[in-house]
């Protein structure tokens, strides 16, 4: 785990920025605390920054050459199979300095080209210097778990593991239809950024970079959907060994290792596996908080206690005034997911003990976890037995323009439910997963950022993935979901919070073999009724606690809305009624005043706009204003 940045002049000119790149590795020291490597040439400079895991010695360093040196790799992230391809390399002659996984990359490249990507499991952002053709390749895992950044200037192409990297001390362009997107979504999605001119590397693609051009094409993509037909002991049987072959990989570290441990399954299950792995008795770390709505201690306990796990719990006292500042220290691009705030308090505990953690992230998108899953199939069969004139008028009646009216809780899902009924399976769920909606946007955002962002089409970009799945209308959410919400929002909050404090997070559900699992199950394996996830939960009764494995999901966040309501209602008021924030263009004038009030009145619940909001204007003021989160949290 590590930062890594690079300059490669591709015409030949002898124009990379070594000195560039130094700066660059320097404001990458948070992800890799531990050492620095460098090389630098006439046509190319790269940058290390090192999270120690494996071999804790310097000859770990990168970059790491191949064999005969024509080959330079920077590698931020684990290959878990290292162990394999390094014994295959050396049955053909390959001579390794370290026992560091990312070794193997540069050896690999120089076996097979750029299909060497397909030998590769792990999580990875990654770079290849091939000096021998003046190329350099850079490349995503297949989910999208490590960031990489690029831009190509007058020949020079330029690339780092954050944003912020790239753009240090540059007159700052937000990029119109990003910040559209941004509010549709709550994050921006791969592709561009959220700085004019600058691009992040879509998961599972490949960048190629020479004298010819810059080429990016997609190396991986989801297997097809299918549902095989197999017998439930068969099923759980087969989940169960992948999971602990998937957790095994990911137990390997020279350094101290634990757990995220919540009271749900995911995490649960990820113990579970742990144990049956064989690993000496984990460390669990879960962060508990005085509202028994979002606490989750007493059922985390239970399951580390199952399986004799020492078990390190924190309870919160949220500060509500700097987790604003907080979170935004974090992030280069606007990131409107509020538990990243928690995420970054469990990060940190974890940090005071260990270097590595396993996280339960991942099973929710590959197998039906979230509450919309099991909403999908309801909602299609309340709307063939509803009248179409009763579903219209509960649409006018309870959508409004968008669904902030409907609020948190048992009510505010049935709302958006029947609110849904008279849309298409691939529009009601992109009614329940975005947030300032086309109408919406038509209301509230300022003329100036519409007509500048034209092209961006962020419903139409979702339902085209959506369509283009086969199968059912869960089928279709869950590639939805794998290909946009899980890279775009999970991935990177998981990324940055983690590396915010040097602290490496591994997640055995994102293996391969379970994606590939959880594509082949048959519908009714995954989401029935109002039952979500339910292989995982057959399988959680076998080897959780009772009270865990039957346990109703619960988000991992905060009271927001009652935050905005309360001790942020003045900061809010303050930044978004601002004279700077409405010379930003975002929002109509008035628009941000009237949100606001909606939200304070208590009758409707605008808080998750309202914290898209305020987490876009604290970008514009560190990357934009450049000011320091002092001046104004």
């Amino acid at each position: 785990m590590c930062g890594i940045c690079g300059s490669f002049d591709r015409t030949l000119a002898g124009r990379a920025d070594a000195a560039a790149v130094r700066r660059m590795a320097a404001l990458l020291a948070h992800r890799g605390p531990d050492d620095q490597g460098f090389f630098a040439g006439p046509h190319a400079a790269l940058g290390f920054r090192r999270l120690a895991i494996l071999d804790l010695s310097s000859n770990g360093n990168q970059p790491f050459p191949s064999g005969n040196g024509t080959a330079l790799a920077l590698v931020n992230g684990e290959i878990y199979n290292h162990h394999a391809l390094r014994a295959e390399l050396k049955a053909h002659g390959c001579c390794f300095r370290s026992r560091s996984d990312a070794e193997v990359v540069p050896h690999l490249y120089r076996a097979h080209g750029s299909r060497f990507l397909e030998r590769l499991e792990g999580m990875f952002a990654l770079a290849v210097l091939d000096l021998a053709e003046g190329k350099l390749l850079l490349a995503r895992d297949r989910l999208g778990k490590k960031p990489l950044y690029w831009r190509e200037e007058d020949g020079v192409l330029s690339f780092a593991s954050e944003a912020q990297a790239l753009v240090a001390g540059e007159r700052v362009e937000p990029d119109p239809a990003a910040l559209v997107r941004y509010l549709a979504c709550g994050y921006v999605p791969d592709g561009g950024s959220a700085f004019s001119g600058l691009r992040r590397l879509p998961p599972g693609h490949l960048l190629i970079a020479s004298a010819e051009g810059v080429h990016v094409e997609r190396w991986w993509a989801p297997p097809p959907a299918r549902q095989e037909e197999r017998g439930l002991e068969e099923w759980k049987r087969d989940a169960r060994e992948r999971l602990v072959l998937a957790t095994r990989a990911r137990l390997e570290a020279d350094a101290p290792l634990g757990l995220f441990l919540s009271g749900g399954i995911d995490s649960g299950l990820v113990l579970a596996a742990a144990s049956l792995a064989g690993a000496v008795p984990l460390t669990a770390f879960t962060v508990g908080f005085d509202d028994p709505a979002w606490d989750e201690r007493g059922l985390a306990a239970r399951t580390a206690a199952n399986f004799g796990a020492e078990h390190v719990v924190r309870v919160a006292a949220p500060a509500p005034e700097r987790a604003l500042a907080e979170i935004a220290a974090c992030f280069d691009e606007p990131f409107g997911d509020s538990s990243a705030y928690p995420t970054l308090l469990l990060c940190r505990l974890a940090r005071q003990h260990v270097k590595v953690a396993l996280s339960g992230d991942g099973g929710d998108e590959s197998f039906a976890g979230y509450r919309r899953h099991a909403a999908l199939g309801l909602s299609n069969a309340l709307a063939r037995f509803s009248p179409a004139p009763l579903r219209r008028v509960l649409a006018r009646t309870l959508g409004e323009p968008g669904n902030g009216v409907a609020g948190r809780g048992t009510a505010g899902e049935l709302r958006r439910l029947l609110a849904a009924l008279d849309l298409a399976p691939a529009e009601r769920h992109l009614y329940w997963t975005t947030f300032f909606r086309a109408p919406l946007r038509a209301r509230f955002l300022h003329p100036d950022l519409l007509a500048a962002a034209a092209a961006a089409d962020p419903e139409g970009e979702a339902l085209a993935l959506f369509r283009a799945e086969q199968g059912s209308s869960l089928r279709k959410a869950l590639c939805s979901d794998l290909e946009r919400y899980l890279p775009g929002d999970l991935l990177v909050k998981a990324d940055r919070t983690s590396m915010s404090c040097g602290l490496e997070v591994r997640s055995p559900f994102l293996d391969p073999r379970l994606v590939e699992l959880g594509r082949a199950l048959p519908d009714r394996l995954l989401a029935r009724g109002r039952r979500t996830k339910i292989l995982l939960r057959q399988l959680a009764r076998e080897l959780l606690p009772a009270e865990v494995a039957r346990g109703r999901k619960r988000g991992f966040g905060v009271p927001l809305a009652q935050w905005l309501r309360g001790p942020l209602a003045e900061t809010t008021s303050r930044l978004l009624d601002s004279p700077r924030f409405a010379s930003r263009r975002i929002l109509k004038a008035g628009a941000a005043r009237e949100l606001l009030e909606r939200h304070l009145s208590g009758k409707e619940d605008w808080s998750a706009y309202l914290w898209l909001l305020l987490m876009l204007e604290a970008w514009f003021r560190r990357f934009v204003d450049r000011e320091e989160a002092a001046a104004w949290s």
